[in-house]
């Protein structure tokens, strides 16, 4: 019996990768100094990222927030 009204795994994956833009948008983040821009840019790369993970497998998706998470420490944000 299927359900007319649920959701397909598409529609899950283009739900995160548009939250995940909106909230880039909005992030103080600067990479160009460009006042337009780099909201834009923001918005993107993210997307890209989470549609990316969506159909990798897990190993790859760890290692990237791990070197991720490792960036952050050391360029001094935390301290």
């Amino acid at each position: 019996m299927s359900d007319s009204t649920s959701v397909s795994e598409y529609e899950q994956i283009a739900a995160c990768v548009g939250l995940a833009a909106v909230a880039a948008a909005f992030a103080g983040a600067a990479p160009t100094g460009t006042g337009w821009w780099d909201p834009v840019l923001r918005a993107l790369l993210a997307g890209v990222f989470v549609r990316a993970a969506a159909s990798a497998s897990w190993r790859p998706v760890i290692v990237a927030a791990a070197v991720a998470m490792l960036g952050v420490g050391t360029l001094g944000w935390l301290t």
